[in-house]
């Protein structure tokens, strides 16, 4: 059973690599690569965003990247997948960074900062921090 399941695994893996190299050469082809992916990515980043709309625009935000840096794209024997979900950690680290800076900012502008924003602010950082460690974790344990 396992050496079957081993089997299909690498032909999913093939039939991957060889839908990416088609969506390098022709960028209509990503329209396969999002259909097959956008499940994953998106439960991926709505277990992390506080609402939908969050949800939608980081998921859409991670498409239009992966499509935009498509032809930097370096197969290494993983799901496609693994790299889309790289690409939306590094988005939501970026969100909440600069949802952080804008509490800064506006303490800054002489704005009094109540105890329940910074806690919100030591909350985003702590979620940031953690998210990127467990994606560290997946990464390495993926390679052993």
């Amino acid at each position: 059973m396992n050496a079957v399941a081993n089997l299909a695994n690498l032909t999913s893996l093939n039939d991957e690599r060889l839908l990416i190299q088609a969506a390098q050469s022709d960028p209509s082809r990503f329209a396969e690569l999002y259909e097959s992916n956008f499940n994953r990515v998106y439960a991926f980043v709505a277990r992390r965003v506080k609402d939908r709309e969050e949800a939608q625009d980081v998921t859409a935000e991670v498409f239009h990247q992966a499509l935009r840096n498509l032809g930097r794209f370096q197969w290494r024997g993983v799901p496609f997948a693994a790299w889309l979900l790289r690409i939306a950690a590094n988005a939501l680290a970026d969100r909440w960074q600069r949802a952080s800076r804008s509490v800064e900012v506006a303490a800054e502008d002489g704005q009094i900062e109540n105890e329940a924003s910074m806690a919100e602010t030591a909350e985003i950082e702590r979620r940031a921090m953690l998210f990127q460690l467990v994606d560290r974790f997946r990464m390495i344990s993926e390679r052993w």
